[in-house]
Parts: C-alpha cells; sequence; structure tokens
C-alpha cells in the first residue's frame, strides 16, 4: 500500500535479465522488451535517445540507442545489452511508467464542455466591454 502523499512509493518489478547478452542479431521478446524501454524513456532524453521500431530485431539503431543508454548512464559503452545495462535499462522504464502512471493518477481530470468555453468568452466579452 501507498503511503498517503508519497508519488511512485512502490518499487515496480523488472522483466529479469534473460540470462544471455543481446547484440546486434538477436532477434525475439527479449530485444522487443528492450526496444520498448528505450521509447519510455526517450521522451526524458530528448536528442541524446530516440523512439525505436519494436520489431524485436537488434539492429544498428537499437545498438546506437544502446550505445547512447550506456553512455547517459556511466555504464561501460558495448552496444551490448549485458546484465548490468538490461537492469538499468529495465528501472530506468519501470521508473519512468510509475512517474507517469501516479502523476497522472495523483492530477484531478478535469472535464471542459463546449458550452464552458461559450460562457468564459461570453463573460469575457462582457467584461471587457464594461471597461
Amino acid at each position: 500500500m501507498e503511503e498517503a502523499g508519497k508519488i511512485g512509493s512502490t518499487t515496480p518489478q523488472i522483466p529479469p535479465f534473460p540470462g544471455t547478452n543481446l547484440s546486434v542479431g538477436s532477434s525475439g521478446a527479449n530485444v522487443r522488451l528492450v526496444q520498448e524501454a528505450i521509447n519510455k524513456i526517450a521522451p526524458w532524453y530528448p536528442g541524446r535517445l530516440w523512439i525505436l521500431t519494436v520489431d524485436g530485431h537488434f539492429g544498428n539503431m537499437t545498438r546506437d540507442a544502446i550505445f547512447a543508454f550506456q553512455s547517459i548512464f556511466g555504464l561501460p559503452i558495448t552496444g551490448v545489452v549485458n546484465q548490468a545495462t538490461w537492469n538499468r535499462l529495465m528501472q530506468e522504464a519501470a521508473k519512468v511508467g510509475a512517474s507517469v502512471s501516479a502523476v497522472s493518477t495523483a492530477v484531478p481530470q478535469i472535464s471542459v464542455q463546449p458550452t464552458d468555453v461559450f460562457k468564459f468568452f461570453m463573460l469575457k466579452l462582457l467584461m471587457d466591454s464594461k471597461r
């Protein structure tokens, strides 16, 4: 249970390391997880990370994104997803996911109807005309 007033106080679960390094030529569900994780954190690092096509094939674009990720987070820059890179990538992606969902549940949703907008502008016109 989360404490009141604390955003993202629960620890998100991360997928376990697949047991084998992922590099150019690798393919499958684990590569998809890597690509999805990069895509979750890329918006937080504009100009340094970019959105990847999630196709499950570890190609040059995925490798280059891993180079960038490793550079950003102080990991050895190899372009290979080893256990250290996997764990950090999945932790960072989980943090971003947790913070986004925590913020979206903490912020009240406001519904604005077209009639509200009309009333606002009519009131503004009325107030402006009285000046």
